[in-house]
């Protein structure tokens, strides 16, 4: 099971950090690989955080708050506004 996991882990932090990092590039701002990770392993935190919650309680949150709080949550990671 920690294999599996350390598989699926691994490869949705890679993929989110490509994904910070493009958003980064749109808006004009450069980040080295590191800073990539270190954006990438804390957004990914709070996407597991707020997964749980809801997880473990759905009944306490209204439909799609658990969305928004994650989009404005990883958007103050990265610095960004991700709202429409």
């Amino acid at each position: 099971m920690k294999e599996t996991h350390a598989k699926t882990y691994i490869y949705f932090r890679d993929r989110l950090q490509e994904l910070i990092r493009a958003a980064l590039l749109e808006a004009g701002i450069a980040a080295d690989p590191e800073r990539l990770y270190q954006l990438a392993t804390a957004s990914n935190a709070l996407i597991d955080g707020l997964w749980m919650e809801g997880g473990a309680l759905p009944e306490a949150f209204a439909p799609g708050e658990l969305s928004q709080i994650g989009l404005t949550s990883v958007g103050a990671i990265i610095g960004l506004s991700l709202e429409a």
